[in-house]
């Protein structure tokens, strides 16, 4: 009885399963009938689904619930499954892809009629990567932006280049506008509040910020609160990294046999110990964040506060990097008419330097790293130093060199901290004055202060005990305010839509220094402040700059067909004598996909032909007092009656200087097709830059004060591309964004002699030249030949057919620019994992490696590479590396072909795979979003450089001395695991 009793209970349960779960058929359909291949159908809450086939039927198992269908390009719908045996469903396409709104210069516009060049970065490319910049969010992604990371010190500021470089002393980054108040700085800014970057990449985009927009404009609109849709994120990540290669030295014992051989002499039989300095110097870095925010409201009122706190210990100490930040957005509508709102951001920088792009004999950590011969030890023993001490005992000092310290005394010998405060935002007014007339006013602050504070004690170290302790304080105060007022206009009737827009803006800065150096400190009692130094002296100064601005811009739109676009500003700079500038200009576009002859064509959905004309100025890198003659001080013995410091000319003033102006002409198309499953932008331009400014090249009899003017052109040419696919939109999604830049730099002109950059120390020798018909960035030394069996010395090819080795026989020897760079990502989905893969690189630009002068040259006591084991002998007559010199001598490691490297590379950049553990979860009421990830960046790079990173600069942000390595902080290899909610 008990057996039937359960079959009947079983048989019963298997009715009720039959009755709840059904099969559920039907076909899915655009507004013109035609079915839907790919289209996503899944039960909401669950991973279960399946997709439509190629003529968009579906078949899936379902009890009660609800079905989501999802495709691209269309509005997703959400069916609730009651009774139904069959759904059909029609998609409509999404009017917000096609309408999709983004930034221009004091406004916005539908991303579908832009006449110019635009970039646009979201908030999902930045979703899941755990950069420290905003500028990082750039790298590879928008075509036209060359990104790179001259150094892998955290804090480090990168380099951007909007279509090439296009001054030598003037600034070469572009502005940066943050929710409308423009800075040349935005380490300060969390990437997580990021909402959207728009690139202008071209004069005519650019055009509105006049004066500050040669180099291109970053516009970057932060988070704010949506109306109903309250909500409670938290963010972080916490990682580890290490070096990504190492580089090999020698030993103890090969050491003393490199020894002998320059000294003609044994090394003292008592350096016998070893040291690994790389070991002691390159440890792991670690890496965390915490990021929460809140953002919400209602219909009238709107919010969005978040605050966060991120630190970065590099993998070489002190080397660190602490941010705190703190920002509240918020939105109101006081009446129908007028609204008000703030963005308002605050934070706190903490930053440890690590000294680097420095000789072994100059304080750079990473050469006496490599340089600092192996027998040494970290620490002198008590016994040794003579003396009891106070601290742990003298850093080991070089017997050969004693100004050379090996790299832990540079390391920690110091004590250094800078700390950086800011306080960034604007408060606007926005009124209704009439249908289709808006008038805004915004003010906008920039308060920032920066200190430094640096201490060696008497004891450890050379310099210290020569000194008997040095310390040195700066202090700098900086304040920017700005004004603006726009009044818009839009209008629009059948099919004519025009819009107007005139506004002013003011804005000024003034900030002030002060710096104190003290030595001879108390030995007694560690007392780290200069009140404690016997000798104290210290200067201070004072700046400012202003610049007044008018501008304008008028739109016409036929239809959505036919596009003209007009800008002007007119500004003013107090930094020079000629104040005053115009730029101007223009651009069109006209919808080919819009005329009837296009009608048949049915796979092209959008074709879109664009060109533009504008010019720009450059005044960021302009001397505040340009225009005058500048005088500094000697203080002299006081005379009585007392008659002052002596003073002289520091610097001459030009008031003939001008601003350089960029003018740039810019053509390209916008086509998407397949349903907008493929998309393809495509951009060429010119961009000449005239009235470079460059010091006057005084004669070389001649001593005189630093002068500068307008002596030059540069020219930059080239073509740029962004390919985006949808390849798959199923159960299974993929797709892919890929982007190209070639870019073609040259001086054009200038009426000064050639001019050479990037003096390199151990050899005395600059290794860049500025001269007409070669890019900036130009290598110029002598070319190496091979090495002479016979003597064991370098070969050089003697140019000037004089016989002899001199600086006439150098000449162009390679280019730090880059033939193209480019960008590859591929977005891949399968349920509630996703995987971003996200390839860097770049092609075909040189690297000198000056590292290796001082690792391979062999003419002073510096350890050297394990290259030079192969080093020229009358054993080993045959090879390509010089004999062993000694004695200071240079003449084997001049700045020459040797020591030019492909710098080319192919980077993993960043590899994420995440998963969705709650996602909309309507049994989760609490958690709306939970997802976790972990990531690898820098996790491969194919090159053949031979250093520790191809993406290096020793010379930092500079345009003329560009790919140089020389003992440059290296990038690391990390690890990083993430958590993100939403509640």
């Amino acid at each position: 009885m008990k057996k039937i009793f359960t079959l009947l209970i079983l048989f019963a349960l298997s009715l009720t399963v039959l009755a709840q779960t059904r099969s559920i058929t039907g076909k899915v359909t655009d507004a013109g009938g035609m079915g839907l291949p790919g289209v996503s159908i899944v039960i909401k809450g669950t991973n279960s689904g399946t997709v439509t086939d190629i003529e968009g039927q579906y078949k899936i198992s379902v009890s009660e619930g609800v079905l989501v269908f999802s495709y691209m390009g269309f509005v997703t719908q959400e069916i609730a499954v009651l009774n139904q045996s069959v759904i059909d469903v029609v998609l409509l396409e999404d009017a917000k892809l096609l309408d999709e709104v983004v930034v221009i210069g004091y406004g916005t516009q539908k991303k579908k009629d832009l006449t110019t060049a635009v970039a646009i970065i979201d908030s999902k490319e930045l979703k899941d990567r755990p950069i420290v910049s905003a500028a990082q969010g750039l790298q590879g992604k928008a075509a036209g932006v060359q990104v790179t990371q001259p150094s892998g010190k955290p804090g480090a500021g990168l380099t951007v280049r909007v279509r090439g470089a296009t001054s030598v002393l003037a600034g070469n980054e572009p502005l940066y506008v943050v929710d409308g108040v423009p800075t040349t700085d935005i380490k300060g800014l969390s990437p997580s509040d990021i909402a959207t970057m728009s690139v202008l990449k071209d004069a005519s985009s650019a055009a509105i910020y006049g004066a500050r927009a040669a180099n291109g404009v970053v516009l970057i609109t932060t988070k704010r609160g949506t109306a109903n849709t309250p909500s409670l994120s938290f963010n972080t990540y916490f990682g580890a990294s290490k070096l990504r290669k190492t580089l090999d030295v020698l030993n103890t014992e090969q050491y003393g046999e490199l020894y002998q051989e320059l000294n003609n002499k044994p090394m003292d039989t008592s350096f016998t110990g070893y040291t690994n300095w790389s070991d002691e110097t390159f440890g792991t870095g670690f890496d965390q964040s915490y990021q929460l925010s809140v953002s919400g409201g209602n219909d009238k009122s709107k919010y969005f506060i978040s605050g966060g706190y991120l630190s970065s210990q590099g993998i070489i100490d002190p080397a660190r990097f602490d941010r705190f930040n703190f920002r509240v957005n918020l939105d109101n509508e006081v009446r129908s008419w007028l609204k008000i709102g703030t963005s308002i951001n605050v934070m706190n920088l903490s930053t440890k330097d690590t000294p680097d792009n420095a000789s072994s004999g100059r304080g750079g950590v990473i050469m006496s790293a490599l340089n600092t011969p192996p027998f040494l030890t970290v620490y002198q023993d008590q016994e040794k130093a003579g003396f009891e001490l106070t601290e742990k005992t003298w850093y080991d000092p070089n017997p050969f060199q004693p100004s050379w310290e090996n790299p832990i005394a540079y390391m920690e010998g110091a004590d250094q901290l800078s700390i950086d405060k800011q306080l960034f935002g604007n408060i606007y007014l926005e009124a209704r004055l009439m249908q289709g007339l808006y008038f805004k006013t915004r003010g906008g602050i920039d308060v920032s202060t920066h200190q430094w504070d640096y201490y060696l004690d008497p004891y450890r170290t050379v310099s210290g005990r020569q000194a008997n302790g040095s310390g040195a304080s700066d202090k700098y105060n900086s304040n920017t305010w700005l004004f603006e007022n726009t009044l818009d206009y839009s209008h629009t009737w059948e099919k004519h839509k025009v819009t107007g827009m005139l506004g002013n803006s003011i804005q000024k800065h003034e900030g002030n220094d002060s710096y104190l150096y003290g030595n001879d400190f108390p030995k007694d009692i560690a007392v780290k402040t200069l009140n404690a130094a016997n000798t104290i002296s210290g200067s201070t100064s004072f700046d400012s700059w202003a610049l007044a601005s008018f501008f304008g811009r008028a739109t016409y739109d036929y239809n959505s067909k036919y596009y003209l676009t007009g800008t002007l500003r007119y500004d003013g700079s107090s930094k020079l004598a000629n104040k005053w500038g115009t730029m101007p200009s223009f651009s069109a576009g006209w919808r080919i996909s819009s005329e009837s002859f296009m009608s048949g064509i049915e796979f092209i959905d959008d074709l879109k032909i664009r060109g533009g004309w504008g010019k720009n100025g450059n005044q960021e890198g302009i001397p505040n007092y340009a225009q005058y003659g500048l005088i500094n001080y000697n203080r002299i013995k006081p005379t009585t009656p007392l008659s002052g410091p002596a003073s002289y000319i520091s610097t001459y003033g030009n008031p003939g200087l001008k601003w350089e102006t960029t003018a740039q002409s810019n053509i390209g198309f916008d086509l998407a097709v397949l349903k907008s499953r493929l998309t393809l932008t495509f951009d060429a331009y010119i961009k000449k830059t005239s009235d470079v400014i460059l010091n006057v090249q005084w004669p070389g009899t001649m001593s005189l004060p630093n002068m500068q003017t307008n002596a030059g052109e540069i020219e930059n040419r080239g073509i740029e591309f962004n390919i985006s696919s949808i390849n798959m939109d199923g159960k299974f999604k993929w797709s892919t964004d890929f982007n190209m830049s070639f870019n073609k730099n040259e001086i054009i002109s200038t009426w000064m002699a050639a001019s050479y950059y990037g003096r390199i120390y151990s050899n005395n020798e600059d290794v860049t030249i500025f001269k007409p018909g070669y890019p900036l960035g130009t290598f110029y030394g002598y070319i190496a030949e091979d090495v002479d069996p016979a003597t064991g010395n370098m070969r050089y090819t003697d140019l000037n057919e004089n016989g002899k080795v001199d600086p006439g026989d150098r000449t162009v020897i390679g280019n730090g620019q880059a033939d193209f760079t480019y960008g590859f990502t591929n977005n891949l989905s399968y349920g509630n994992f996703d995987l971003n893969i996200f390839f860097q690189g770049s092609q075909g630009n040189d690297i000198f490696n000056a590292t290796r002068i001082d690792l391979e040259g062999m003419f002073d006591s510096k350890n050297q590479s394990t290259v030079v084991l192969n080093r020229w002998t009358p054993e080993n007559p045959n090879t390509d590396i010089p004999k062993a010199i000694g004695g200071g001598k240079v003449d084997n490691v001049h700045n020459s072909t040797r020591f030019i490297e492909d710098g080319s590379y192919l980077r993993l950049k960043s590899l994420t795979l995440s998963y969705k553990a709650i996602d909309n979860n309507p049994k989760i009421k609490a958690i709306k979003r939970l997802s976790v990830y972990v990531t690898g960046q820098n996790l491969l790079t194919f090159t053949n450089y031979s250093g520790f990173d191809p993406e290096v600069n020793a010379f930092g942000s500079s345009s003329v001395e560009l790919g140089i390595d020389y003992g440059t902080y290296p990038q690391a290899q990390s690890v990083i695991v993430g958590l993100n909610v939403e509640f």
